[in-house]
């Protein structure tokens, strides 16, 4: 059975909470690539927003020097539906778009104590004060929009 939704609240945060990872959508002079990283979340005000932490280097970072919109897929395979016709993967999955942009101060606290929570970390059991100063690392925001849930079970 396929089910599609369309910016359903309950939906779209019942699938942040299952899936681990965010794929990012790029494109550089060598072409089309996609990004996985961790990530977090907030949901506040009627807008999601999702939070991930990189090395402030590499391919992805040289994109978000010229172009900040993404389109990002988070998804989870759920299992197989098999019958006598048909071999059925069964997921769910948001697609949705969104700008990056670093943060700082208190955003970048809370960036990072979403990212704990979300990967099962409690904030008392890491210390996390070298991890927010380190500079070569930087703390990320996708505040997002158009999103879209799917799932097939």
């Amino acid at each position: 059975m396929k089910k599609r939704f369309t910016n359903k609240r309950d939906e779209i945060h019942k699938i942040l909470e299952r899936c681990q990872i965010l794929h990012m959508g790029l494109q550089d002079e060598s072409g089309y690539f996609i990004q996985p990283v961790s990530y977090g979340f907030i949901d506040r005000n009627e807008e999601i927003t999702l939070f991930f932490c990189s090395k402030k280097e590499g391919r992805k970072m040289e994109v978000f020097k010229y172009e900040l919109e993404v389109s990002i897929l988070i998804d989870r395979l759920c299992g197989y539906r098999i019958d006598d016709r048909h071999y059925t993967p069964c997921f769910e999955s948001l697609r949705a778009i969104g700008r990056v942009q670093e943060v700082s101060g208190k955003e970048k606290e809370q960036a990072l104590f979403a990212l704990l929570e979300h990967c099962g970390f409690q904030k008392e059991e890491i210390e996390f004060d070298h991890i927010l100063s380190d500079p070569s690392l930087g703390f990320y925001k996708i505040d997002l929009r158009d999103v879209v849930t799917k799932k097939v079970l």
